[in-house]
């Protein structure tokens, strides 16, 4: 009786020893894969953000772009005679004679 019982214990520790070995390949199998997620998810992140800094940049030069031809189109309006009469000069000489 206690050889059937020694042999049935025997054979459920190799299946338990099994069971385990394949949950361990298992896991293994998934920390890799989710290794190579993250690993990706880092490279796609980092592109992302080479992207967004460069259109930061782009945006900066134009908004420095359009205000720099704001300022440039102003000294041109105020080199032009009369250009400035009915603005806000209130305190400037009237240079036309008035």
């Amino acid at each position: 009786m206690w050889k059937k019982e020694k042999s049935e214990r025997e054979i459920r520790i190799n299946e338990l020893q099994a069971y385990a070995d394949k949950i361990k390949y298992d896991g293994h199998e998934n920390i890799e894969n989710y290794k190579a997620k993250y690993n990706d998810y880092k490279t796609k992140l980092k592109k992302a953000n080479i992207s967004l800094q460069t259109l930061t940049t782009r945006l900066a030069k134009q908004e420095l772009m359009m205000a720099a031809e704001r300022e440039i189109g102003r000294v041109d309006s105020m080199r032009v005679p009369g250009a400035h009469l009915g603005s806000d000069f209130s305190g400037a000489p009237n240079v036309m004679g008035g």
